[in-house]
């Protein structure tokens, strides 16, 4: 039977501190994917430019509807980003069904219609996130870096 080689413990100091070795790991939006559901093209297409141009990952879906598929097909995804009043599948229902899927990552309205109360509930408790239209693109990155902490 063979022994594994010592391992050299980090030098003590005087007081018997022993340091420990911390690598760093840097932040990289590119590391991260999100689900954009939005059926307004125009803000579609300029939410997408924001994030390709912010480094991170991402896929696109028209309606609530076609953000599940987008899930299920190409999960998993880090953050979704929804607009709450959309055809077919709402934004809000999007998310629950998500919910039911396994996803726990936050959820981000892009929303004009902010006074949707079962959404504005859900943003109160701290479960999903809302931005209101109109925004300025440097909201929709701000946001994301800080809920992932970059």
């Amino acid at each position: 039977m063979m022994s594994e080689p010592a391992r050299a413990l980090p030098p003590q100091t005087e007081t018997g501190f022993q340091p420990r070795v911390v690598e760093y790991f840097e932040r990289d939006p590119s590391h991260y994917r999100i689900l954009l559901v939005e059926d307004d093209e125009m803000v579609r297409d300029l939410v997408a430019t924001v994030l390709g141009e912010a480094g991170y990952q991402y896929e696109e879906a028209s309606d609530g509807a076609e953000g599940q598929s987008v899930y299920l097909e190409k999960g998993p995804f880090d953050i979704v980003l929804a607009d709450i009043l959309m055809p077919r599948l709402t934004g809000v229902e999007l998310a629950f069904r998500l919910k039911e899927l396994g996803f726990d990552g936050p959820v981000v309205f892009i929303s004009a219609y902010a006074d949707i109360a079962q959404a504005n509930e859900h943003v109160r408790m701290g479960h999903w996130h809302l931005i209101k239209k109109p925004f300025v693109p440097e909201t929709i990155v701000r946001t994301l870096n800080g809920l992932l902490g970059l």
